[in-house]
């Protein structure tokens, strides 16, 4: 009988499972492209902001809440390109999200990035014009919302999931999940 062959991207996938849900990190990360929005909720407060040029990278760190939220403006009577990141701010950086694109003359777009941390979290957001353009200036504000509204921890205590991990030994380890859901 053959053995049982797996490609190395499920490998993978499971592995990093595993480390998450145990509380562990990977020298293995993947990043993710941040979500556009229409509009920044109206619960998001102004944290800060800041401009970026050809020259210099626009760099802003915020304690916010779980999601957050980046307008960047082309102030160009000319198309700017782009690169946008947002990562959690410790040491070292977590990944959270990279957007890059095109953005039209004097016009502005709205991209968010989320983590599931309790609050405040830091965040560092970097603002950069991209390499295809030689000129430009753009401006960007950062909202979010530093605190956890009463009804989202009410939410968390009342329903959710708890996982826990116990290892067997350290030759034969495993992974015992445990999920609960309480009665609303």
């Amino acid at each position: 009988m053959r053995p049982r062959q797996t490609s190395t991207s499920f490998t993978i996938r499971s592995f990093r499972l595993v480390l998450i849900l145990c509380g562990l990190s990977s020298t293995i990360t993947f990043g993710q492209t941040c979500q556009t929005a229409a509009t920044i909720p109206a619960e998001q407060k102004k944290l800060g902001g800041g401009t970026a040029t050809v020259h210099y990278d626009g760099v802003t760190k915020v304690k916010g809440g779980q999601g957050i939220y980046v307008k960047v403006k082309n102030e160009n009577i000319l198309g700017v390109s782009y690169i946008l990141t947002i990562v959690e701010d410790t040491i070292p950086e977590g990944p959270n999200c990279t957007y890059k694109a095109l953005l039209p003359p004097h016009r502005s777009v709205i991209l968010s990035g989320s983590l599931f941390a309790e609050p405040p979290i830091g965040w560092k957001v970097t603002v950069a014009v991209g390499e295809e353009s030689d000129a430009g200036v753009l401006t960007y504000e950062i909202y979010s919302n530093p605190k956890a509204d009463k009804a989202s921890k009410l939410g968390r205590q009342k329903s959710g999931l708890q996982f826990y991990c116990r290892g067997k030994d350290p030759n034969e380890s495993y992974v015992e999940l445990s999920a609960t859901q309480a009665a609303l």
